[in-house]
């Protein structure tokens, strides 16, 4: 399961399915390379990106920001990324639904692009 480091996120918009890949630092290029060989070893393999995933278990932006929230009466929050925090039980139904949007990249080739609609958290 690639992150968004495959895509360059210079975009101030949500990213879609067609967005070309542009690996942002090496983590992204062995994450590309990844998906590239899977495709290639199992032309049927399903490739679902992903940013940001979050849940009550393990450590994460948004029980970060919700402990901080709680403890803080200002935040600073750098804004050099712009993302869209998916719930951890949303990502397990989408992969098990394959309930995602999808594009056909050839015959056999299928990407997923998931990520959450909205937030429900807003930090200003």
């Amino acid at each position: 399961m690639p992150t968004d480091y495959v895509l360059d996120g210079t975009t101030a918009t949500a990213l879609n399915e067609n967005e070309p890949t542009k690996p942002i630092n090496v983590y992204g290029v062995t994450k590309l390379a990844g998906e590239k060989a899977c495709l290639q070893q199992n032309p049927d393999a399903i490739i679902i990106r992903t940013s940001w995933v979050y849940s009550s278990v393990g450590a994460n932006f948004v029980k970060t920001m919700s402990k901080l929230i709680q403890e803080r009466d200002h935040l600073n929050v750098v804004a050099d990324q712009i993302g869209s925090p998916t719930y951890a039980g949303d990502l397990t139904q989408a992969i098990m639904t394959t309930d995602t949007h999808t594009i056909i990249v050839s015959p056999g080739f299928i990407i997923f692009l998931m990520r959450a609609e909205s937030v429900g958290i807003n930090l200003l």
